[in-house]
């Protein structure tokens, strides 16, 4: 974790902060000595907090047999946990409010946590060892980094999101990589801050890496850990997760599958109550059955694959129209499709020529907008080579590993079929990072620093041998070589830019 980022995190004006009813309500449960009319008190001081847990508390989803009419009846018929997790539950809805940063996809942000939510609460239920309504609050609030962190990056953050593709898995690896900060990392900070329970700390911490939480807080993690696998799977259309997620619910919670099947099904009718009752859009349903369906026959085509690759033939390739064939109709692959996923193409069949192609990204020149004072602290530091390591990493395709050559080179690699597609994709990657405002910390002692970036582009391109599929050393030196010697007849101008010592094994690390 950056100390310096997070410091520029924590020091933003528009950080998420709990409403002052919360904190004391966090403060009166940690108490030993707990006054359930003095807490039922603190809550109705705020009118429309408590008319939400109580309409809430009247709702199917708890499926009273009386109607409750206050906080002191939703204490006793529910117990104090319920109750702190509904009001604990609606001041983080306040909290995250989207009204002002309609930018930020909130709608997926709710999506995820409800759906997890939900799914956290049947898990604690189904293992009956977890406390559900503690695994319901600690689903809910486990992301409240993400929004930590647009806040204090903005369109830099929402880049990092997109190159996540909608897999929330991944966040943490490419938040660290971009902007060497993540999202469990704030959101755990954040946490501490607003005195949350330590189990609720924990869960933010380590939910995307549960093996590693103290063993104290193990379970509860494990159950986010899997809740948000769920919501992957549900909310996300991640058929990929359906094979994990039956493991996972063998080896933690000893779980069936049709136990992980029941829990599929009725995490998304909750989350979408919930949607209701908390008044946030989670946007639409999908068919459970058809993802299951499909998850089925992703399995089958990967089984297919490791059975072909283990008897050194090419691996099953399904023929087009499988997938949406199996969508329409919601059913499992027959017996006979599954003998013909064995099935494979003719083993002489060779692999196409494929091209690789190292770009090199040089810095033009930079303007400051806060005056040119701060243009000689900018000059030549690691922190504008960050940030434009961050700018191209939200640039490029997924599959590429950008790296620093050295100080004054970003370099990466990039593999096509042709290398047409590749001289014109560093065209594209030019137009975009044509003129680039980044927002640099640690040059001002008081505030961030805005600073544009003029970068250039070099590509130098060749074919790999066939059976190869990325350049080894050598190759990366001619590469890098010919990249450098690209003269202004061939690129856009570069003006004066003085390329220091060469490291080509760290282009090499990339590959």
């Amino acid at each position: 974790m950056n100390s310096t980022t997070l410091d520029a995190v924590l020091h933003n004006p528009r950080l998420p902060s709990l409403p002052a009813v919360a904190l004391e309500l966090l403060e009166m449960t940690a108490q030993p000595d707990l006054d359930m009319k003095e807490i039922a008190a603190l809550i109705e001081t705020d009118q429309a907090l408590a008319v939400k847990i109580i309409r809430t508390v009247n709702s199917s989803y708890y499926g009273l047999t009386k109607p409750c009419s206050s906080i002191n009846q939703a204490i006793v018929y529910l117990g104090l946990n319920a109750v702190k997790t509904l009001a604990l539950g609606f001041c983080l809805v306040e909290s995250v409010d989207g009204s002002e940063n309609v930018e930020f996809d909130y709608v997926s942000y709710w999506r995820h946590g409800l759906y997890s939510a939900a799914a956290a609460r049947l898990i604690a239920r189904a293992n009956r060892a977890g406390e559900p309504d503690t695994a319901f609050l600690a689903a809910l609030v486990q992301d409240i980094g993400m929004v930590a962190l647009h806040r204090a990056f903005r369109d830099v953050y929402l880049q990092v999101i997109d190159l996540s593709a909608g897999r929330h898995c991944r966040l943490p690896e490419i938040e660290e990589r971009s902007i060497r900060i993540t999202h469990p990392e704030v959101g755990a900070v954040l946490a501490e801050r607003w005195n949350l329970p330590a189990e609720l700390v924990a869960v933010i911490k380590h939910h995307h890496d549960s093996e590693h939480a103290e063993p104290a807080h193990r379970e509860l993690v494990r159950i986010v850990d899997m809740a948000q696998r769920i919501s992957q799977f549900v909310a996300m259309e991640d058929v990929t997760q359906l094979k994990k997620l039956r493991k996972l619910g063998r080896d933690w919670f000893s779980l069936t599958p049709d136990d992980i099947d029941s829990i599929l099904h009725q995490t998304q009718d909750i989350a979408h109550e919930l949607a209701q009752l908390f008044k946030v859009d989670v946007g639409g349903r999908h068919s459970v059955e058809q993802l299951l369906a499909r998850a089925e026959s992703e399995q089958i085509k990967s089984q297919a694959a490791e059975a072909a690759q283990r008897s050194g033939r090419p691996k099953y390739i399904p023929a087009i129209g499988d997938d949406a064939l199996l969508e329409k109709s919601g059913q499992s692959p027959s017996s006979q499709q599954r003998e013909a996923a064995e099935e494979v193409a003719a083993p002489d069949a060779r692999p196409s020529t494929q091209f690789v192609g190292l770009f090199i990204c040089t810095c033009r020149s930079i303007r400051v907008a806060e005056g040119a004072s701060y243009v000689q602290k900018v000059k030549g530091t690691d922190a504008l080579r960050e940030s434009l390591e961050r700018a191209l990493i939200s640039s490029v395709a997924q599959d590429c590993r950008v790296t620093a050559v050295n100080q004054d080179e970003i370099g990466f690699i990039m593999n096509e079929e042709s290398s047409s597609k590749l001289v014109e994709f560093a065209r594209q990657l030019q137009q975009r990072v044509q003129q680039l405002t980044v927002r640099m910390v640690g040059v001002s002692p008081t505030s961030a620093v805005h600073v544009t970036i003029l970068p250039h582009i070099r590509v130098a391109v060749c074919p790999l041998p066939h059976g190869v599929t990325q350049p080894d050393r050598d190759m990366l030196q001619r590469l890098l070589t010919a990249a450098r010697n690209i003269c202004p007849e061939q690129a856009e101008p570069v003006g004066s830019v003085i390329l220091q010592k060469t490291n080509p094994d760290q282009i090499a690390q990339a590959a």
